[in-house]
């Protein structure tokens, strides 16, 4: 005789644990073991004459109290008699009896019971304790801000608001308007495809302004073009804002020998 072999995609725990999984009796979780080594399991409402039955070891523990017991996975809906026991190991041990009465046929390397019940194959599959994947504390503020933070700009201009965006210019300056920098071939192509994309999203539109921002390409670290705005031009003749942000350097050495905060 040989010994069997494992197939490479069994897992090797499947061949050392039992059938249990968990069911709700009564809004109560209860975990429900089927062992085929066991020769009683289930209840009856009446209470009978106390007898024995053998438990793992040599011993015996009185059997006192039997009860009906609700049980109910998926379709399958029942009431099983079991024999009322003091165990820590789970709620319900479903043995050899409730094994013959369905005809239950373990699968022992895939870890199921399968047995007929009104006229159809049921199939229960153990319970899992797989561990909750570690959730990436970024991917849950993307799924929480996800109408913000939008993988792709939507192809129109955001509402108007009460308040517009303005910028002031002092009274009297003249406008700028200074033909683009000399830029190559290639950059020019890149230049033009990214302002026409712009333009199909509708998130800019062709003006007749006097005024003209230069613009320029730079280069990400991916070897690609980002399109920048020379407005220096403008930021020299825009009314300053007579309470400007402070710089973030001004705050670190105003906080210089700082022990409370």
């Amino acid at each position: 005789m040989t010994m069997p072999t494992s197939s490479p995609m069994t897992d090797d725990s499947l061949r050392t644990s039992i059938f249990y999984t968990y069911v709700k009796i009564n809004r109560h979780a209860c975990k429900v073991i089927v062992d085929s080594g066991s020769c009683v399991n289930v209840v009856s409402d009446q209470p009978s004459s106390p007898y024995d039955v053998s438990w793992i070891d040599a011993t015996a523990l009185p059997i006192h109290r039997q009860c009906q017991v609700p049980l109910r996975v998926s379709t399958y809906d029942e009431h099983i008699l079991c024999d009322v026991l003091p165990m820590k190991i789970g709620g319900i041990i479903l043995g050899w009896p409730w094994l013959f009465d369905y005809d239950v046929q373990l699968m022992g390397r895939a870890n199921t019971c399968s047995f007929m019940y009104r006229d159809r194959r049921l199939v229960w599959y153990p319970h899992t304790n797989k561990p909750a994947p570690k959730r990436d504390p970024k991917s849950r503020i993307l799924s929480e801000y996800a109408d913000v933070l939008l993988e792709e700009l939507p192809r129109e201009l955001p509402l108007l608001r009460h308040i517009q965006h303005a910028i002031n210019l002092v009274p009297g300056a003249s406008l700028p308007n200074l033909p683009h920098y000399r830029i190559e071939p290639a950059k020019y192509e890149e230049l033009s495809r990214q302002v026409q994309e712009l333009l199909d999203k509708g998130l800019i539109q062709p003006s007749l302004s006097p005024y003209v921002m230069l613009a320029l390409l730079a280069p990400k670290k991916d070897d690609t073009w980002r399109m920048c705005c020379d407005s220096s031009a403008i930021n020299r003749i825009t009314v300053k804002y007579c309470f400007p942000i402070p710089r973030l350097q001004d705050l670190f050495d105003m906080m210089t020998g700082a022990t409370i905060f």
